[in-house]
């Protein structure tokens, strides 16, 4: 649920030191949640937008 949260932000375009104050969180647990997630769908930030369908 963090890491669908922390792309989506991420996908809208938000730095991590943005996501993490959306989620009440640090820079570092939201720059480890993109890492899963960019490694889950095989891309970076600039493919997140079209590999999560936005």
């Amino acid at each position: 649920m963090a890491e669908s949260a922390a792309a989506g932000h991420a996908a809208l375009g938000l730095d991590n030191a943005a996501i993490a104050a959306k989620m009440h969180s640090s820079p570092q647990a939201v720059s480890e949640l993109l890492s899963a997630v960019f490694t889950k769908l095989g891309t970076d930030r600039l493919g997140l937008r079209r590999a999560l369908g936005n």
